[in-house]
């Protein structure tokens, strides 16, 4: 049994949230979009625990704190 996806709702939603943005085409070419950060360092300023709190590789915040592994 195939699944299908409803791509005609994703690419609505998709051009609503560019016009929210205000960016009216995704080109990823286009310099003022160069300025973004990156996925790492968006994480880092969600939350501004210590390094030992944070995951090694993404460096989000440890869910359990300390007691993560």
């Amino acid at each position: 049994m195939a699944i299908e996806f409803p791509s005609e709702l994703i690419q609505q939603l998709q051009i609503s949230l560019r016009k929210e943005a205000g960016i009216p085409c995704y080109n990823p070419e286009d310099v003022s979009l160069s300025d973004l950060p990156s996925v790492r360092e968006a994480i880092e300023g969600l939350d501004p625990s210590p390094p030992y709190l944070r995951c090694k590789q993404c460096h989000g915040k440890l869910l359990r704190g300390i007691q993560s592994i």
